[in-house]
């Protein structure tokens, strides 16, 4: 019986560490197109932000396509400033791999 029961503790445990690293790969898609980078930059700069204690408002932002590169170009309120916030990555990387960078950020 306390076998059994040990069984079935380490298949629920092994099941939810499953279901927990199947949950973390789908955070970090795969991108395809530009459209798919814009979600992933807005969040990535609002994450920024919020590590240092800045509110941030008003996203805005375009996106295209060059070649095999993504592009986004995008504006985002933070700290009292408009700040410009760029984001590229290459068709087919995995959103780990897209860069960001942010111009004058608050602070």
């Amino acid at each position: 019986m306390k076998a059994n029961i040990c069984i079935l503790i380490l298949g629920t445990l092994a099941a939810h560490a499953s279901a927990q690293t199947q949950q973390l790969d789908r955070s970090d898609r795969i991108l395809h197109q530009a459209s798919d980078l814009m979600p992933w930059c807005e969040a990535e700069a609002r994450y920024r932000y919020m590590l240092q204690g800045v509110s941030t408002f008003q996203w805005s932002g375009s996106y295209h396509d060059r070649s095999n590169m993504l592009f986004v170009e995008g504006h985002l309120r933070a700290g009292g400033e408009d700040v410009a916030v760029h984001c590229r990555a290459v068709s087919g990387a995995r959103t780990q791999d897209a860069v960001i960078e942010i111009d004058a950020p608050p602070g």
